[in-house]
């Protein structure tokens, strides 16, 4: 097969493209002046850098935002050993005073450091005491006075 550009297979035809002849300047003439380009093109820059400088405190925030969380995490992890320390140095220290509150502990106490030993018969004495069962009733549940009346009348005593 054949490859050539001058003939093309098919019904449509092939689309010419414009031909552009080269215009030589001279020395004397001058281009036009671009200054809106320019002036655009330092719109644009500046555009750039603002957009940039934004995002980067914006990220910067981001950034400092999430090393303290991260501090606080830690502070809390660190409060959360010492608590877990302190709870057991609480749970020795109610074992500790468990054991010495044992009937046996103080008894080979008093035994061993004070020098006590038990009573004999002869030094026991008993002493009887009387039982006096004393009731006192308060006044307004007496009275069959309700609530309301009782708080009027404490009111009033408050006021004279």
């Amino acid at each position: 097969m054949v490859t050539s550009r001058q003939y093309e297979y098919g019904t449509s035809p092939r689309k010419l493209e414009p031909v552009r002849q080269k215009t030589k300047q001279t020395k004397n003439q001058k281009r036009p002046k671009q200054k809106t380009n320019k002036n655009v093109s330092k719109m644009n820059r500046l555009k750039i850098f603002v957009t940039l400088g934004i995002i980067f405190a914006v990220m910067f925030t981001i950034c400092y935002r999430y090393s303290l969380i991260d501090q606080q995490f830690k502070d809390i992890q660190s409060m959360k050993k010492q608590y877990i320390a302190l709870q057991t140095t609480n749970d020795q220290i109610e074992i500790g005073i468990q054991s010495s509150l044992d009937l046996t502990n103080i008894e080979r106490y008093a035994k061993d450091k004070l020098g006590m030993k038990k009573p004999d018969a002869s030094q026991v004495k008993y002493v009887e005491i009387e039982k006096e069962d004393k009731v006192e009733l308060n006044e307004n549940i007496v009275q069959d006075k309700n609530i309301f009346q009782n708080f009027f009348e404490e009111i009033g005593k408050v006021l004279d």
